[in-house]
């Protein structure tokens, strides 16, 4: 390829010198070729690098609006309350695998985003509140996780609509 590519830009400087056009003055033409045919390598380098990083970044917002909707389930699943310590500490769990698994997943795109998304600074009411009367002692850290699965959820959101925006 290296060697056609060559050929060809030989060719058309050649064609080039003789209509009185000038090609790289000073340099021999068998190294103005030359340069031409890296600075082409290069281009079609970064373009190769460019789509593949597109494809990456668009198979992860597919990925991560799937993840965003199995969190809106569990945020749902755990609005009303759990019959027992079981169910709480399976939706607990569920919870933070779901957080562990988009952390990832983003991190696969842009660790900066990986690492804004898994700090929480300032965590707002959540926006659907908990339909629970009273919270047992038993489940007493479930508002604080409920509240911080529900902003996890809304930064997802702003994510693949905002910062990813095609």
């Amino acid at each position: 390829m290296v060697a056609g590519l060559a050929g060809i830009f030989a060719w058309l400087f050649a064609h080039l010198e003789k209509l009185g056009l000038p090609v790289l003055p000073g340099l021999p033409l068998p190294w103005a070729a030359a340069i031409a045919v890296i600075f082409v390598i290069v281009v079609l380098a970064l373009l190769e690098h460019a789509v593949k990083l597109q494809r990456r970044i668009s198979g992860a917002r597919v990925e991560l609006s799937h993840l965003r909707a199995k969190g809106v389930g569990i945020r749902n699943d755990g609005r009303f309350g759990f019959r027992d310590e079981i169910s709480w500490l399976d939706w607990k769990q569920e919870a933070e695998d779901w957080n562990t698994e988009v952390i990832a997943a983003i991190g696969k795109v842009n660790e900066a985003d990986a690492q804004w998304f898994s700090i929480l600074d300032i965590v707002p009411e959540p926006r659907l509140p908990m339909k629970v009367k009273t919270l047992n002692k038993l489940y007493e850290g479930h508002m604080k996780l409920y509240r911080e699965h529900d902003c996890r959820v809304a930064r997802l959101g702003e994510m693949v609509r905002e910062l990813w925006r095609e």
